[in-house]
């Protein structure tokens, strides 16, 4: 994965999740699936794109996820209300999270870092993991496993912690 790789997800996510603002209120609300069924493509394309990225797969999905997350949340209110309460959108993306930070496999951070706070003004990947999750979290208030919102940042920030310990060492 590359930079540009990166930053072309996020405008595609960006764009999908804008897509209907041209439209009236009514229209979104009518068309929001068009909006779900793109964000959740987004997702698979993550995981067939990761297959050609292994050494990178796990910040690439993470990335992605944490991206779309982002990108979805600032979607027109008709089209949020859609993707999160009648899609379970955050539930989603919290799920493949959880899946790609039990999966992961240490490898070294500082190129995908770097490439993060190129992506958002040097605001920390975990930080903005929590934002995310915090923002998701309010839209899926009776799901019973909600405390994964919250499982997802704190397996997040062990990670990293274990990967600054590394870098430390050496």
């Amino acid at each position: 994965m590359t930079l540009e790789e990166l930053k072309a997800f996020q405008l595609q996510a960006r764009s999908v999740a804008n897509s209907l603002n041209h439209l009236r209120r009514s229209e979104q609300f009518a068309r929001a699936t068009e909006v779900a069924v793109a964000l959740e493509g987004m997702i698979r394309s993550l995981h067939l794109d990761s297959r050609h990225h292994r050494s990178s797969s796990f910040f690439f999905i993470m990335f992605g996820l944490i991206t779309l997350g982002h990108e979805s949340l600032y979607a027109p209110a008709e089209v949020r209300q859609q993707i999160f309460y009648q899609y379970k959108f955050g539930r989603r993306l919290i799920l493949e999270m959880s899946t790609a930070l039990k999966n992961f496999e240490s490898t070294p951070a500082e190129g995908y870092l770097y490439w993060w706070s190129s992506l958002y003004e040097d605001e920390d990947w975990l930080s903005y993991l929590q934002d995310v999750c915090s923002k998701l979290v309010k839209y899926d208030i009776t799901w019973e496993y909600r405390r994964e919102y919250q499982d997802v940042v704190q397996i997040a920030e062990r990670y990293f912690q274990t990967q600054r310990h590394h870098r430390n060492i050496l």
